[in-house]
């Protein structure tokens, strides 16, 4: 008697055994798509700090070229005054 109770308990809920798996395969496949969207829209405080470091060599860079153009600018101008001076002269 008692192994007909038993496994008409198992033919009863049988079914729940194959919905809390196909449950779980459904959770895995969605975990799995949502780790592949983090992983392509959002930045990593490793990757954003390489990208923060390139970005602010070349700032440095882009000032030193500013700074080195303005150099050769005032130059440029000292050497037009001079030479103004010397064809004004007396």
């Amino acid at each position: 008697m008692r192994n007909s109770f038993v496994e008409s308990w198992f033919a009863r809920n049988a079914h729940l055994s194959s919905d809390g798996h196909d449950l779980a395969l459904l959770a895995d496949e969605r975990l799995a798509s949502h780790k592949l969207h983090v992983a392509e829209t959002y930045i990593t405080k490793v990757g954003l700090r390489e990208f923060r470091d390139e970005v602010m060599t070349g700032v440095r860079d882009l000032k030193g070229s500013v700074s080195t153009l303005h150099e050769r600018m005032d130059r440029f101008i000292e050497g037009d005054k001079m030479s103004r001076k010397r064809t004004q002269g007396p």
